[in-house]
């Protein structure tokens, strides 16, 4: 699966859709080229952590984490793209 790494949005943009909006963009070049899942990690259980903004596109945890210690995440591109 394609792993996303390091996906950030300077905090002024953030709220307006536009890291959704590059997720998808992501998820549609992905899906075009035969990739089915899209695999990401973050710090999870932290003050900030963009865990709740990936939930809410539909990633989950996986049950692993990463050698940095983050917390991996799997999402459908189907539910990325709905």
């Amino acid at each position: 699966h394609p792993y996303l790494w390091r996906f950030l949005v300077d905090w002024r943009y953030q709220r307006r859709g536009v890291g959704a909006r590059a997720i998808r963009l992501l998820a549609e070049r992905q899906a075009a080229h035969g990739a089915t899942h899209l695999l990401l990690s973050c710090v999870a259980d932290v003050p900030g952590t963009p865990e709740p903004f990936y939930r809410r596109l539909g990633f989950r945890r996986t049950g692993r984490i990463n050698d940095s210690g983050e917390t991996e995440m799997i999402a459908p591109l189907a539910r990325l793209l709905s």
